[in-house]
């Protein structure tokens, strides 16, 4: 079996406080805030550190291992380290002049040579590389708290430098005190220079410490270096006896402080290490006094601030100074944070130190700024593969009404030698690696392929952005930065040539309306704008304030948000949020322009600020693109652009086109490419932005998009809910031809926001009550099931127990694989599994013999359990020793309400040996207490398990406090995978974002399919994406690079298998070449 990793990208964000219930309430901020985290830098001091990194003459030449792109910074800080500041000829660390430092290779007078060429040969060695590449971190980061410690040459450790902010333009003077500090370690050469490592007393005098405990060994330092004590201990933080802790005045503060350490070591534990074993037993239990990485992992997992109340546990990065790992890696597992120790012995091993202590720091800020601040990290929330592009929408979560969002491009190559045609790699334009291995986002440094790297703005250092990159940023570069008119000094307020092509819902007909700030815009399209009543009078002052909110929507700074003075000029960023959109990418083939090298390949994507988007991948001549060609925003999404606008943080988040688009491809020649009378119809729903479905004619990509039809609440879709349901595009057969269709659920009703169990039998149906399907080309409604009671008709059919919301995507079973789908399965927001039947037929009157049944009632009747289905179930035709059945897979779990805790969730197979479209059981078949429960059963050797009797299906607890099922199952090879949320236990220091957990279970069984991992298998924070099916043998396996399946699979298993690192809180979505394509 082949294996590749591919990465996703951590999705953090704050979100405003809801007054509903949200799957984005997991993001909500907690009471507490961590304030400025404590990082410690530890470093052994060893012989090691005296050995060469680099020199002259040798294999390791340090001009030619370093003189790369990410290694020149190192390269010239190492030079003028030992070969001094250019053009210093009086020592003082200073150029003398700028023509001095010019003729020393310095032109640009910052004090480092410009070039590797302008270098004299030199020497480094491996403390001169740490103080390099530590230097290079600390001039990047402000708001975190360091200090240093080392071994003591006569046992246990010392403070040399007590935590010290790392200001804005070192105000305070802590980041050049603490690189002085490691100049001033004389070099330790043989014989009794260095000092013995001693990682668990010098980690017991860092617990006394921080804890304002007795000095242990902390001053036992008259002989650390050559015989004397300089650099001494930092006598501030010590008085008489005792530690001064910097937390002792107000402990109250110091709940959700978070530590952390980066340890430079050798990996050897001296054999000295246990003078203060008694003391670290009672500190924190006897095994840590076993070996140090036993008391790591109690540090990684425990409470160590024991004068604040709450958990404040250390994370820990481990760097190997040495050849030899020693116990680096035992270390470094038990940290948690890496089963890799970091090595720094030659030029990539160094630049690979400096990305990791940025991540370091970057991971210790955003835990205690995320949460709290108006800027905050990137949201990875979904992205689609087409040939070998790669697209990520983002989005960057606020505190008001105004998020912005994004869509950046990268493309997927294969790196393996020799390549197999398998992409393992996402790269940026420059083809270096686009995603951070640490933390699973797009690296700061990284060129999205649409950006424009001379028209972005000055990276902002305090958020890490790099000049002329545009990285994990939301608002730089993508196609934001090629919206029409985007960073210009005169924004067009009409659809003129050059400028934003934005249109509105026709008021009739089929051709969208010009959105231009003007005095034309109707009276109703004022009212909608200002969110006035149908009767309230329009006058001057209300058109003109309609005027600047289209104009702000078009991109004017109408409200001079910058104080510049200037109103006609571009607002700073233009484009809104994606929640749960995606792009969708349709690629037309070799139109006219384009050809099979650079085919014409469109996205397609809604946003929250009320407009559905079209994007174009490249122009005719091959050239990376990303220019917004079309917008359009519905009449019903019209009321939130001047919240928005506004943004004072009055209204939660503003909902406006945020279902996700799907398509219907007519290639009736099958040659790839969308000519003059083939057909291309986009379908979107709003989600929570309201209770319409679109359809837009895209048939020709050159030309305005039209409005093919609207479906809206009301005449037969009087019971559609909020469009939550992502429409199914497939073809069903009644009268004398086959029909292309789209099938969806009646959506949502936000009386399902409530967490509390709604009445099994309420007194009338709730919204989204209903399965429809409509005609692909006109919106008519060919046929629906709703609840209720009445006269059965060719297009309607009742059923009285339909009296609950279906938001979920439905499951569309073609059983005789004719092409024709004859049976859907979905699921209720009240347990009950819906089948419908939908026989093949010519006659008149065929429809009359569709059917809906129920197939299971998996909720277990009691008051106190309430599940829900939000997701398709996966549907596999399979056979046993009973015969043959339709599996269906389908997880409970209630994703308005992530985080409550109350209810049982279950995954349920459930087989229906029913198999014959049109036969279904008129009684309710399955209940949740005949299908047998095997969560106990985990190999399948457990007693009593081989006995069960599993002709019905069987059913996994997803037993966790809160543990429920947020994404949809899949069956391959004989095994389900599916993931699922557990909330977090409460804690007001962490983000609500729980964890994801992974199932690879047997289909025949249940018992875990990877025995040694068992089941569940932890993946990261947040809710995880489902498992994502590419080709017929390629599965993406969510995974925080916890996990290794490759070495549980059984050899004969071929299913590729292939685990995204990261933190996979978002889902990911892949197009496959030669398969999805148009």
């Amino acid at each position: 079996m082949k294996f590749q990793k591919l990465i996703l990208a951590l999705a953090l964000g704050i979100f405003a406080n809801s007054a509903i219930g949200d799957d984005t309430d997991i993001y909500v901020n907690n009471s507490n805030s961590a304030g400025a985290p404590y990082l410690m830098f530890m470093m052994d001091y060893r012989q090691d550190l005296s050995g060469p990194y680099c020199q002259d003459g040798r294999q390791n030449n340090c001009k030619d291992i370093l003189n790369t792109d990410d290694g020149l910074p190192l390269l010239q800080a190492l030079d003028a380290m030992v070969n001094g500041v250019p053009g210093d000829g009086d020592g003082d660390g200073i150029g003398d002049s700028a023509a001095a430092a010019a003729s020393d290779g310095d032109a640009n007078f910052d004090g480092l040579r410009d070039s590797a060429a302008d270098m004299d040969d030199f020497e480094a060695k491996k403390i001169e590389a740490l103080v390099a590449v530590t230097r290079a971190v600390f001039e990047k980061f402000d708001g975190i708290n360091v200090g240093m410690m080392i071994p003591n040459d006569n046992g246990g450790g010392t403070v040399l430098r007590g935590y010290q902010e790392f200001q804005a333009g070192d105000a305070n003077g802590a980041k050049a005190g603490l690189v002085d500090l490691l100049l001033q370690f004389p070099l330790p050469r043989q014989g009794n220079d260095y000092h013995e490592s001693q990682p668990k007393e010098m980690h017991m005098e860092w617990y006394q410490y921080i804890n304002g405990g007795t000095v242990l060994q902390g001053k036992d330092t008259s002989r650390n270096f050559d015989g004397t004590n300089t650099p001494a201990p930092d006598s501030s933080i010590i008085t008489g006896n005792r530690y001064n802790s910097p937390f002792a005045a107000n402990p109250s503060d110091f709940e959700c402080t978070k530590f952390y350490q980066v340890y430079a070591t050798s990996g050897n534990e001296g054999g000295t290490d246990n003078h203060l074993n008694s003391e670290i037993e009672a500190a924190f239990n006897a095994s840590a006094t076993s070996n140090f990485e036993s008391m790591m992992d109690y540090m990684t997992n425990n409470d160590v601030l024991t004068l604040a109340s709450g958990d404040q546990k250390l994370k820990s990065w481990i760097i190997q100074v040495g050849d030899s790992a020693a116990k680096a890696d035992d270390w470094a597992q038990a940290a948690g944070t890496s089963n890799q120790y970091m090595e720094v012995s030659k030029g990539a091993d160094l630049v690979d130190v400096q990305a990791t202590l940025e991540a370091a720091f970057i991971e210790a800020l955003s835990v205690s700024t995320t949460f709290v601040a108006a800027s905050v990290p990137v949201n990875v929330f979904n992205r689609i593969q087409t040939l070998d592009n790669f697209y990520i929408a983002l989005f960057e979560a606020q505190t008001n009404e105004r998020w912005y969002g994004n869509i950046k491009k990268f493309k997927l190559k294969d790196t393996s030698l020799p390549t197999d045609g398998i992409f393992d790699e996402i790269v940026d334009v420059n083809s270096n690696a686009a995603f951070n291995t640490n933390d699973g986002r797009v690296k700061y440094e990284a060129l999205s392929f649409w950006t424009d790297a001379s028209a972005l703005p000055t990276a902002d250092p305090d958020k890490s952005e790099v000049d002329g990159r545009d990285g994990r940023t939301v608002n730089r570069g993508g196609v934001g930065q090629n919206i029409p008119q985007f960073n210009t000094s005169n924004v067009s307020l009409t659809n003129t040539n050059g400028s934003r092509q934005l249109f509105i819902e026709p008021s009739s007909g089929s051709t969208f309306d010009v959105f231009n700030a003007a005095n034309t815009l109707s009276a109703d399209t004022q009212r909608a704008i200002l969110n006035l009543g149908a009767s309230d009078p329009i006058s001057a002052s209300t058109l003109l304030s309609t005027i600047e909110t289209v104009a702000w929507a078009r991109g004017r700074d109408v409200d001079d948000e910058d104080n510049d003075n200037d109103v006609d000029e571009s607002r700073s960023w233009l484009l809104g949020d994606a929640i749960h959109s995606r792009p969708l990418a349709l690629n037309y083939g070799a139109t006219s322009g384009y050809s099979e090298s650079n085919p014409n390949i469109r996205l397609f994507m809604g946003t929250n600020d009320g407009f559905f988007h079209i994007f174009e991948n490249t122009d005719t001549n091959g050239a990376e693109s990303g220019k917004e060609i079309f917008a359009f925003i519905p009449r019903e999404s019209l009321p939130i652009l001047k919240q928005i606008r506004d943004n004072n943080g009055s209204n939660r988040h503003p909902y406006g086109v945020d279902g996700e688009p799907v398509a219907f491809v007519n290639d009736t020649d099958n040659d790839g490419t969308i000519e003059s009378g083939e057909e291309v119809y986009v379908y979107v729903g709003m989600r929570r932005g309201g209770n319409s479905y679109y359809a837009l004619d895209v048939s020709n990509p050159n030309a305005t998009p039209s409005l093919k039809w609207k479906i809206t609440q009301g005449g037969d879709f009087s019971e559609l809910g909020m469009t939550f349901s992502t429409p199914v595009v497939t073809k069903v057969r009644y009268e004398s031809t086959a029909r292309d269709v789209l099938i969806f659920g009646g959506g949502f009703d936000t009386q399902n926001d409530t967490p509390v169990k709604l009445s099994e039998n309420p007194s009338s149906a709730l919204q989204g009550a209903a399965i429809y399907i409509v005609d692909a080309r006109t919106g008519a409604l060919i046929w629906k099931v709703t609840g209720g009671s009445g006269g059965n008709s060719q297009t309607h059919l009742y059923h009285p127990k339909m009296l609950h919301s279906i938001p979920s995507q439905v499951a569309a079973l073609d059983s005789d694989q004719n092409g024709i789908t004859d049976r859907l399965y979905v699921g209720d927001l009240s347990g009950l599994v819906w089948r419908i039947d939908l026989p093949e037929g010519n006659t008149a009157s065929h429809r009359l013999t569709w059917q809906a049944s129920v197939l299971a009632d998996l909720d277990d009747n009691s008051e106190a359990e309430d599940r829900r289905m939000f997701h398709a179930p996966d549907v596999v035709q399979s056979k046993d020793d009973q015969g043959s059945y339709d599996g269906i897979l389908i997880a409970t779990g209630d994703r308005a309400n992530p985080l409550e805790t109350a209810d049982e969730n279950f995954m349920f197979f459930i087989k229906d040996r029913n198999t014959v479209s049109g036969s279904p059981d008129t009684s309710i078949p399955f209940e949740d207490d005949n299908i047998v429960d095997v969560t106990a059963c985990v190999t399948g050797a457990e007693s009593g398990c081989g006995l069960l009797n599993l002709q019905n299906g069987w059913k996994i607890s997803l037993s966790s406090s809160g543990e429920k099922g947020l994404a949809s199952p899949l069956v391959a090879a004989g095994k389900v995978f599916f993931t699922s949320y557990e909330p977090s236990n409460g804690s007001s220091c962490e983000p609500a974002e729980g964890s994801g957990q992974l199932y690879v279970v047997n289909l025949k069984d249940g018992t875990a399919a990877y025995s040694t991992l068992g089941r569940p298998i932890d993946i990261g924070p947040g809710i995880p994406p489902a498992v994502t099916a590419i080709g017929n043998d390629t599965l993406i396996i969510p995974s925080a690079g916890i996990v290794k399946l490759e070495q549980d699979v059984p050899s004969n298993d071929k299913t590729k298998l292939i685990e995204a690192g990261g933190k996979p809180m978002h889902i990911i979505y892949w197009r496959e070449t030669g398969i999805d394509d148009l």
